[in-house]
């Protein structure tokens, strides 16, 4: 996965003209060789550094890490076990990966595989900010 993610940052990098540097200067890096870390997959990059990245080469936060192709409705409706009972397993299909989900994330799921593509990425979006001030929150 990090080589994947690294390779997308050097693309997009690449794509826009901007140096190592430049980037490494517009996330909070103190120097070059952090960026050619991640894009070599030999470092990963810290959950607070996300957004700052995905900005700096004019993606989303969700383009940039690969999740939109967990956000479509086939994904979600396909992976699931028995939605109708209390819990599910949600399958992850690119890795195999099982997760059990309470029929309150059932639920919810159910609602987001009925949104507009573009709500979807929003309220994503939205949720990672939440995510982003809770942690903050938790630190003090």
């Amino acid at each position: 996965m990090n080589k994947e993610i690294g390779f997308k940052i050097k693309k997009l990098r690449e794509n826009l003209k901007f140096s190592q540097e430049f980037v490494a200067k517009r996330t909070g890096y103190n120097n070059s060789s952090a960026i050619a870390q991640i894009e070599k997959g030999k470092r990963f990059f810290p959950i607070s550094k996300i957004e700052s990245i995905a900005k700096t080469l004019h993606v989303t936060p969700i383009q940039l890490m690969g999740w939109e192709k967990y956000i479509n409705n086939s994904n979600i409706n396909n992976n699931m076990g028995n939605v109708n009972s209390p819990h599910a397993t949600l399958i992850i299909s690119d890795t195999g990966d099982r997760k059990e989900l309470t029929e309150n994330a059932v639920m919810l799921l159910k609602n987001f595989s009925q949104m507009e593509f573009e709500d979807k990425l929003s309220l994503l979006n939205t949720s990672f900010e939440i995510l982003k001030k809770y942690k903050k929150d938790m630190n003090k």
